[in-house]
């Protein structure tokens, strides 16, 4: 109970989380060992205050199967109000390439860092580690 008047008062609460989309997707390389592409992920802060990003947890499924799962530390922080494109490369073993156009699903999760003192000192604790999910489709084709 006083944990949760004090991150009341730290502002962790009334911090919405970030919205994400996929903003992009291009292939980046198309080669006889495997296929590499970058997805553009846009991160969309409706908060007043700056919101830190950590890492960002992904995994991509082609055909309903797994093809790459990767871990990115954002290094970045999400303007007040503002947009910022996170690139997260996914690298396709040509084992696991599908020929021709395919349909792609993206599932990531985002950590960040509420605004405040109250939240800092919670998050440096364990005790709070806000984070957002989302999915999101596409169609790509990476050769094969």
């Amino acid at each position: 109970m006083a944990l949760m008047a004090l991150c009341g008062l730290g502002g962790c609460l009334n911090t919405a989380a970030p919205r994400l989309s996929i903003a992009d997707v291009r292939v980046t390389q198309v080669a006889d060992g495997g296929s590499s592409m970058l997805v553009l992920v846009r991160a969309e802060n409706p908060n007043h205050k700056p919101l830190p990003l950590g890492n960002v947890d992904y995994r991509v499924t082609m055909n309903g199967q797994e093809v790459f799962a990767g871990t990115r530390s954002a290094e970045a922080v999400l303007p007040r109000y503002g947009v910022l494109d996170l690139p997260l490369p996914v690298s396709v073993p040509a084992g696991d390439r599908p020929v021709g156009e395919s349909e792609f699903r993206l599932s990531m999760t985002l950590h960040y860092l509420a605004p405040g003192k109250m939240a800092q000192t919670l998050y440096d604790a364990y005790l709070s580690r806000p984070k957002v999910s989302a999915s999101g489709a596409g169609v790509v084709d990476l050769g094969g």
